[in-house]
């Protein structure tokens, strides 16, 4: 049903995007998928998340199984991963590390309290990624990952850390405008442990992000 009303509203807005009827985890195979008794929203992977009216036996696979190759042979100005999964999002993120190391993408990821902090935390550290929580006015650079008590604002933002290297950061984030990027020496990019996407496709990034 999701499908097709997707690709209706795919020729009803005359844009093309690639829809992958399959389960995201951190393997590949098949796993149960619980049909929410609250809501169509709350559907989930993750056993006990909500209770279950039943259950789906579905494929499911990675995300560097689906993607890798695909962005590999692509030129995408940047990569952004939205994940909002129903405190699944630990397992997604577990099988898109190639992705994550070499793509760099954004990562948008909803943060449920008391759900996935600790297993999300590690992860976005370990990948160098600084974690952005929204407080109704702006964006907060956050040491520590934690869910809105309130389930307001759910959605966090995760950056590359290469992004705001010294070398990398013009300026102090502005809340009101604008946050503005720059190479300050590009002869010395190459020194930066960062991937060959970004050196590639820097100058189209930072147009892309400079009002992030």
């Amino acid at each position: 049903m999701l499908k097709d009303i997707s690709h209706r509203l795919m020729q009803d807005n005359n844009i093309s995007y690639h829809l992958h009827t399959t389960a995201i985890s951190d393997t590949k195979g098949t796993a149960d998928f619980y049909v929410s008794a609250m809501s169509d929203s709350s559907n989930s992977l993750m056993e006990g998340f909500r209770p279950a009216k039943g259950t789906l036996k579905v494929n499911v696979e990675t995300l560097d199984e689906l993607y890798f190759h695909y962005l590999n042979k692509s030129a995408f100005d940047q990569v952004i991963l939205k994940v909002d999964v129903e405190t699944f999002e630990p397992q997604v993120l577990e099988g898109a590390k190639k992705i994550l190391n070499e793509y760099r993408p954004v990562i948008i990821c909803e943060i449920l309290a008391n759900r996935t902090e600790r297993k999300l935390e590690p992860l976005f550290k370990g990948h160098e990624y600084n974690m952005y929580r929204y407080n109704g006015e702006f964006w907060v650079l956050e040491d520590t990952l934690f869910g809105d008590p309130n389930y307001q604002y759910r959605d966090w933002l995760f950056l590359p850390r290469e992004l705001f290297s010294k070398e990398f950061l013009l300026c102090e984030p502005d809340y009101d405008t604008s946050m503005t990027f720059k190479f300050e020496n590009p002869q010395n990019r190459k020194k930066f442990q960062v991937s060959k996407y970004l050196l590639r496709n820097s100058k189209r990034i930072l147009q892309r992000i400079k009002n992030l």
